[in-house]
């Protein structure tokens, strides 16, 4: 009997990381095909020195929108993402790049290489992939570029606070094509 149960909570389990499975990949499938076949429709730049500038676009596909970002910051920042949306949902979030941060505990600046990418089922659920390296300074990022693709994703279920950022982030972004 105990067996019998183990094996059932067993295949349940099976099931439900092959059916979020199923449900990423499709996304990840679609946001691909929005990301060949959309067409710009707004730019916005602010440069303000070779150190350091925000470059957007806004794409469109039919109902899809994307919506590329870049920032560059010689000595803090250097990230890419990508809002992908229908109509107003969101369908995933992707962020990577280089940071900076600052270590209170050991009262020290450090740097990060990352990934992060947000999967969303609905507009209250989805699934969050993430990985990072760290390391001392931006001199090394290049390497770490290259084993950070080697490096496991740790995955979580999105949350609530996760969601609320994201839509703020998006909100003020899109509020400079206007």
């Amino acid at each position: 009997m105990k067996r019998t149960s183990t094996i059932l909570i067993f295949i349940a389990l099976l099931t439900l990381v092959s059916f979020k499975s199923s449900w990423v990949k499709n996304i990840e499938i679609l946001t691909e095909k929005i990301k060949k076949e959309s067409i710009l429709v707004d730019q916005f730049e602010d440069i303000k020195n070779k150190d350091r500038y925000m470059k957007m676009e806004l794409l469109k596909s039919g109902k899809y929108k994307l919506l590329k970002t870049e920032f560059f910051n010689r000595t803090t920042m250097q990230t890419k993402t990508e809002f992908y949306l229908r109509d107003s949902v969101f369908l995933e979030y992707k962020c990577s790049g280089l940071e900076s941060r600052f270590e209170t505990k050991s009262n020290s600046f450090y740097s990060i290489v990352f990934e992060v990418f947000y999967y969303f089922k609905n507009n209250q659920h989805g699934i969050v992939k993430e990985r990072e390296i760290r390391i001392g300074s931006f001199k090394e990022s290049n390497k770490a570029r290259i084993k950070l693709k080697d490096k496991e994703f740790k995955t979580r279920e999105m949350t609530e606070e996760d969601i609320i950022k994201l839509q703020g982030e998006y909100n003020s972004l899109s509020l400079l094509l206007k």
